[in-house]
């Protein structure tokens, strides 16, 4: 009986070690760039933090602002920021079904370097609350295109943790910004600000489209290209022409139902 109950035990664990491993070889496949989708949320976490460390700068007579900065101006500046999603988020959807998930991605960089740029040249009350507005449309961007772009590029296995450190890299980046602000100079913190994602913006022109978003443009080969890409194989991989064939026919599902209308809503 203790023989049996060694080789029972010894059977078991053999195969939940070798389930481990497969697992874990599947997750370490994945491309280590992808991670880099998280840092426009980081910088729109610094964008909505720098406010708070900042102000009393700006109020102050002796500041960096050509006069102090009005309590109107900051409750502006705290506000608008806001209202360019609630017109525009709809916009940035069609946007990445239109141009792609990448070029929009790509935007909303650009959106987050623009806004931070402005503040760097002005602190003028009207250029604060425009790098505020310009702000909102990164907004738009970081919440419709970027987890679309993280779902359709993810594997299943780590695409709840992607999505978890979505969120945990802005609230990261509030922490950032008042640590800097603390510790550095009023121009010391801008500049790193716009860097941030002025970085990511570069580095970011490397990531391929989604398979998702090519396969929906009948570009199979690209599509198959990318995925190979994003899970550190080659385009000949078996599993990688099972999830190819998966994506052609989540598409022709798609395809196949009505289309919502404005008279639906």
């Amino acid at each position: 009986m203790t023989a049996r109950l060694a080789r029972w035990l010894g059977n078991g664990c053999h195969v939940h070690v070798k389930l481990y491993v497969c697992k874990y070889t599947h997750y370490t496949g994945e491309n280590p760039n992808v991670g880099q989708l998280t840092i426009p949320a980081l910088n729109f976490g610094m964008l909505m933090g720098w406010q708070s460390p900042m102000t009393p700068i700006l109020q102050s007579p002796t500041g960096p602002a050509p006069e102090p900065i009005s309590d109107e101006t900051i409750s502006w500046m705290a506000a608008i920021t806001f209202m360019p999603p609630i017109f525009c988020g709809f916009m940035v959807g069609d946007l990445a079904d239109r141009w792609g998930r990448k070029i929009t991605t790509l935007l909303t960089a650009l959106m987050l370097v623009l806004s931070w740029t402005i503040t760097l040249f002005s602190l003028r009350p009207w250029a604060l609350i425009s790098s505020r507005a310009v702000a909102g449309l990164a907004c738009a961007g970081c919440y419709v295109v970027i987890p679309l772009y993280l779902k359709e590029i993810a594997s299943d296995n780590i695409r709840g943790a992607l999505g978890s450190l979505f969120i945990l890299s802005q609230n990261l980046g509030y922490l950032v910004v008042y640590v800097a602000g603390d510790l550095l100079s009023f121009d010391t913190v801008l500049w790193l600000c716009t860097a941030v994602p002025a970085i990511f913006l570069v580095a970011f022109i490397a990531m391929p489209e989604t398979p998702v978003f090519l396969v929906k443009q009948g570009k199979i080969k690209e599509a198959r290209a990318a995925l190979a890409w994003l899970r550190n194989t080659t385009t000949d991989d078996k599993d990688l022409e099972e999830a190819i064939q998966q994506l052609e026919r989540e598409e022709e599902y798609a395809r196949s139902m009505k289309k919502a209308t404005w008279k639906s809503i």
